[in-house]
């Protein structure tokens, strides 16, 4: 759901060439400072506006900290009590006219080039393209190699491989480094507030779904590769416990979209019972070898599985706008 801006008492921005940024906060005000006082070192392109952080659910006193940082970045502090990045995200694209968002995270760092990167890849476009950028990696500490690849690209870092438009390999570019026009976003229908952070189905992939919607409608997604970010990484992110359970969250996101009518048994397809079947015997297989990373691969398999069978029934019951509704 978009908010309509007449609802929140102001306005922002009616030019397509004004650049703003939109930051979701929650809880994390000492990282929220680390990504201010990047963006407030940052080269600031001429289009460049102001830099707009919700702070949605219980209030961490993010406040004080947007408006220290306002004579040097032209904060605003908007404040939702719904913990949900979504409806957050959503309530800032309603109150903008058309202009050019930058989406980053409260936990990166910013390279000093990137919003000038993003703003010279957008000169003279209104709408019809989104844009993304290369993301590294500040571990707290170094994860295992063996346990990087079970990791999501939030941890690990993402980058194009390739040209300069996405494919069907690349994945999608990553929620803390893109940006996209106003006007495209809200003709993709927002972003949808049951998946990410604090959507009650447990899902992640808001902003994955906001760019398929996009992609869907004829947006040209472009490669910046001089727009760079630094994505901080807690150690509790880098453990086998939480890429599990990330592989669960996951899975959700992937079967939110399985909506085909089928027969079920319990809710399911005949066909993923097979397949959980299959998941669990190989856990119990491994467990009792000695290949702790092959016991990991299966554990790993079974989550993403379990995810995906409890994400699909969440859309063919139609649970989605019925009992995960959002007030």
């Amino acid at each position: 759901m978009i908010i309509p801006a007449m609802k929140l008492g102001f306005w922002l921005g009616d030019m397509a060439s004004d650049l703003f940024i939109v930051i979701a906060t929650a809880g994390r005000t000492e990282l929220l400072c680390r990504t201010l006082a990047s963006l407030a070192e940052s080269r600031k392109p001429a289009i460049y506006r102001e830099t707009i952080v919700v702070e949605n659910g219980p209030n961490a006193a993010a406040e004080e900290v947007v408006r220290s940082f306002h004579s040097r970045l032209g904060t605003r502090y908007v404040y939702l009590p719904q913990e949900n990045k979504s409806y957050a995200l959503n309530t800032v694209l309603g109150i903008l006219g058309k202009c050019l968002i930058f989406f980053t995270d409260d936990d990166v760092r910013i390279h000093p080039n990137t919003l000038c990167a993003y703003a010279e890849g957008a000169t003279g476009i209104e709408m019809g393209k989104f844009y993304g950028g290369p993301v590294s990696i500040d571990y707290e500490r170094e994860p295992p190699n063996w346990l990087i690849n079970y990791l999501p690209a939030s941890a690990r870092g993402w980058q194009l491989t390739s040209g300069s438009e996405l494919t069907a390999g690349d994945g999608f570019f990553l929620g803390c480094n893109w940006a996209a026009f106003s006007t495209d976003l809200r003709d993709g229908g927002g972003f949808d507030v049951h998946r990410g952070p604090g959507a009650v189905t447990g899902s992640v992939g808001q902003e994955e779904q906001m760019q398929r919607q996009l992609i869907r409608k004829g947006v040209q997604s472009v490669y910046v590769p001089e727009a760079i970010v630094w994505h901080y990484v807690p150690a509790e992110r880098c453990s086998p416990k939480w890429a599990a359970v990330r592989a669960y969250r996951s899975g959700i996101s992937k079967g939110l979209e399985y909506t085909t009518p089928v027969p079920t048994i319990l809710g399911f397809p005949r066909w993923m019972i097979r397949g959980w079947v299959e998941r669990a015997f190989q856990v119990l297989i491994k467990s009792v070898g000695r290949d702790k990373a092959a016991q990991f691969d299966a554990y790993h398999q079974f989550c993403s599985f379990w995810g995906y069978m409890q994400g699909s029934r969440i859309a063919r019951r139609n649970c989605i706008g019925r009992v995960y509704e959002l007030r």
